[in-house]
């Protein structure tokens, strides 16, 4: 069953609101991409298990609030950081325990456990809630509002507001703190990295954890807008895999870039197709990740050159 963005574009008229709705698709996309960017570059393992942990952060986020916002459940907020912190620790712990033990058995090897992992992840989920779908209310009650002549749902606006936030926090982190240093040093030369004492196996638990935390924030901040499944992660991995090789696989900025433009091209195909065209969508990221490919093999922003030291 998975996801799919709700559209419903009819006409030209309905482009503002196409693209809107393809941005903020988008800024899931762009988080969940960010996440597999920050595990592949610390440790050079692509986490197929990504839409799985957002999956698990939507569906945390859902038993602790209660479905559709269940008022005898805990707050909303609360709700949310106990999925974020939950889905963040299990990160950790299944790096630690699946992951490090068999971090020489080659890059293939390693991704292959990530599909394990998200097989785990959706069995766990099917088993409570079966096939069934579930709902929350939005973060925040009342109408849409118009922002720059185009009606926006509030929940959107927290979307859109979340990423952005999100995205500073990183680069502050990134540049600001010892943690953020040791993690990009880590990327850059891992020999060097231990030379000067930074223990890199601790920072692979650490990249898998702020990976697991990036997908379940996604994933909280997604579920008043769609409905939760248990399958839901799969075709979310594979639209953040596209976009995370249209962004160029290696620049944060690029990874939100190619979400957000996988999203909004995505939305304008999706909306203006007929429905026999429309109920394939789920081709749409392969098709893409093919013509990318084809067209710029290095993605859509230029690689740029890293001094190793």
């Amino acid at each position: 069953m998975g996801w799919m963005p709700t559209l419903c574009a009819t006409g030209i008229g309905q482009l503002p609101e196409t693209l809107a709705s393809g941005i903020v698709n988008g800024c899931i996309y762009a988080l969940a991409a960010v996440s597999l960017l920050v595990v592949y570059n610390v440790t050079g393992v692509i986490n197929f298990a990504v839409g799985d942990f957002l999956m698990a952060g939507a569906m945390l986020t859902l038993l602790f609030a209660g479905p559709n916002g269940d008022p005898h459940r805990l707050p909303l907020a609360l709700a949310v950081l106990l999925a974020v912190v939950i889905v963040t620790a299990l990160g950790a712990l299944l790096e630690r325990l699946v992951i490090h033990p068999r971090r020489r058995q080659g890059t293939i090897f390693l991704l292959i456990l990530t599909i394990g992992i998200s097989s785990v992840l959706e069995g766990g989920a099917l088993i409570p809630t079966g096939s069934l779908t579930y709902g929350l209310r939005p973060f925040t009650s009342g109408p849409a509002l118009s922002v720059a002549g185009v009606l926006l749902p509030r929940q959107d606006l927290w979307i859109v507001g979340s990423t952005l936030i999100v995205m500073g926090l990183l680069w502050y982190g990134a540049t600001r703190t010892r943690t953020g240093k040791a993690l990009r040093a880590c990327e850059v030369n891992p020999i060097a990295a231990r030379l000067v004492g930074i223990r890199v196996d601790r920072y692979w638990t650490i990249a898998f954890a702020l990976g697991a935390l990036l997908a379940a924030l996604a994933g909280a901040i997604l579920v008043p807008v769609t409905y939760a499944t248990y399958d839901m992660g799969i075709p979310i991995t594979l639209k953040a895999f596209v976009a995370w090789i249209l962004g160029g696989a290696e620049s944060p900025v690029g990874a939100v870039a190619g979400g957000v433009g996988f999203g909004v091209l995505e939305a304008v195909v999706l909306g203006y197709s007929p429905a026999s065209v429309a109920n394939y969508g789920d081709a749409v990221p392969l098709l893409l990740l093919i013509v990318a490919l084809v067209i710029r093999r290095r993605g859509l922003t230029r690689q740029m050159a890293v001094t190793r030291v």
